[in-house]
Formats: C-alpha cells, sequence, structure tokens
C-alpha cells in the first residue's frame, strides 16, 4: 500500500510540473531555452543537503536556503552566486526532522516563507509540519514562526504555495 501511494505521489508530482512548466505564462516568461551556464555555487560545507530554495521578490539578488533532515534548524540567506549573506536560526522548526521545501507567497499584507516540515522517508512520522514567517528587509534574530500541524498518510516532498 506504502509503495503504491508513493508511485501515485510521484505521478501527480510530475504532472503537475508538466502542466506547470507547459503553462502560456511559463512559456512567456523564458520564450528561448539555451545551454545552461553556472552563475555561482554553494558552499556544500555550509548546505552540505540544499532541499530548498526560494527568489525574494522583496530584496534584489537574495535567495533563501534550507538544508535536508539532519541539519540545523537555520534559514540560510545568498546572494544569486550562492555566496552566504546570513544564516538565521528558526525558533519551532526541530533539527534532524525532515525538511523538505521552501515556498514563498503571499499571506495577510505582505509576503512570507513557508518552511515544510513534511518528509517521512521511514513512513514513521505520525505528522507534517507547516512553518511560516514573514519576509522582512533584514533578519537580526529569529523571525516569530507560525506553526501548522497536519496529519498525512505518507509525509512529502514538495510544497506548493500560492493563491486561489
Amino acid at each position: 500500500m506504502k509503495a503504491s501511494m508513493i508511485h501515485l505521489g510521484t505521478l501527480l508530482t510530475t504532472i503537475l510540473a508538466a502542466v506547470l512548466l507547459t503553462s502560456p505564462a511559463q512559456s512567456a516568461l523564458c520564450p528561448k531555452w539555451d545551454r545552461p551556464v553556472s552563475i555561482g555555487s554553494l558552499d556544500i560545507t555550509v548546505l552540505p543537503e540544499p532541499s530548498g530554495v526560494a527568489i525574494s521578490r522583496q530584496a534584489s539578488n537574495r535567495l533563501y536556503h534550507i538544508n535536508d533532515s539532519g541539519n540545523s534548524a537555520v534559514l540560510f540567506i545568498t546572494d544569486g552566486h550562492g555566496s552566504l549573506q546570513n544564516q538565521v536560526p528558526i525558533d519551532g522548526l526541530q533539527p534532524n526532522f525532515d525538511t523538505e521545501e521552501l515556498g514563498y507567497g503571499p499571506c495577510g499584507g505582505g509576503t512570507c516563507l513557508f518552511i515544510g516540515d513534511i518528509g517521512d522517508n521511514s513512513f514513521s512520522r505520525p505528522t507534517i509540519d507547516l512553518l511560516w514567517f514573514e519576509e522582512k528587509p533584514n533578519y537580526f534574530h529569529s523571525p516569530p514562526t507560525r506553526r501548522l500541524t497536519l496529519t498525512y498518510p505518507t509525509g512529502g516532498e514538495v510544497l506548493v504555495v500560492g493563491t486561489l
């Protein structure tokens, strides 16, 4: 049963990606494909297992990253070339859990970062957590976070944030 749920989740993720990547809006953003070009890299001693990335719309040249399971409960901020700018501890995020995704989207009157502590590779978690906090121009300490704890049969690998 669990194996079939994994395959179903993978299939649904593939279908969602295909729909999103072939939409007219997406093709307008990138009308021509070309060879990949390296613009930078992440320091794997700081981010040994990057699991989520989000692009700031509030600050130019800012990317947010999180590590996957077994790492610290920290939000990493880099520039567009991958150079580390800041490390922000996230209160309420448990280290060594299975953070799989980082999303960026609307909340209230502003924008928020959403962290999906949703992985469950061993099929043993009774709950998963979604944490979010408002994006700020600067982070000098841990931002106040909100948490939503959910019951989900198999955990997950993808978090999609958007508006309805």
